[in-house]
Parts: C-alpha cells; structure tokens; sequence
C-alpha cells in the first residue's frame, strides 16, 4: 500500500522518531506482513473523513482495532506492535497527534 496520499504518514515512521531498526524495511516475510498490516490501518484511519458507509465502518472497526489490547489473536494491534518491537501507546498516540494535527490543516483554497 502506497502512503504518498496520506499526509504525516511517513513521518510516523521517519528516522527521527523511531528505533533505528524500524525505519529500516522488515527483512523477514512475516515483518514484512506485519509492517504492512500496520501501515494499512494507520493508513485507514489518517485518511480524509468519507462518508459512504463502507468507509465509515471500515474507518470504525480499524479504530476499534487499534485500540483494542487483545492479544488472543496473532494479528491484533498490540501482538503487531511487540512483533516489530515498539510500543503499542506509542503508536497510538502518534496516530492521534497526526489525527489532530491533519484537523487543524485547511485546504487550499
């Protein structure tokens, strides 16, 4: 999946904000897999506010998912985030520091 289109996205992953390690590309398939299913939904829920319902619930249900600390399943949220050794918290509250910050950006006109 692409993050030109997604403002901030690439700084959530920038040099200057994570382990060395991160900013690198995953070497191994299943970081690789996971790494993406990760920039997906963070992708899902930085992008502009859609208003058909498919968009909505898909924006919901990433939502819940990356505030969920369930880790009965090998894909949630927090067993991502061990498997590519940062923090949970502190993906989320980059995710919301990004939510706010693209809320206070007005379009040009």
């Amino acid at each position: 999946m692409t993050t030109d289109h997604i403002p901030g996205l690439e700084a959530l992953w920038s040099d200057s904000v994570l382990p060395e390690h991160l900013a690198s590309r995953p070497t191994t398939p299943e970081e690789r897999l996971a790494r993406a299913v990760l920039d997906d939904a963070i992708e899902v829920v930085l992008a502009p506010m859609r208003f058909n319902r498919a968009a909505r619930k898909l924006r919901k249900r990433t939502e819940h998912w990356l505030g969920s600390d369930d880790v009965n399943w090998p894909y949630s949220f927090v067993n991502i985030c061990h498997g590519l050794a940062v923090d949970p918290m502190w993906v989320r509250n980059r995710v919301h520091e990004l939510q706010a910050a693209s809320r206070h950006v007005r379009p040009a006109a």
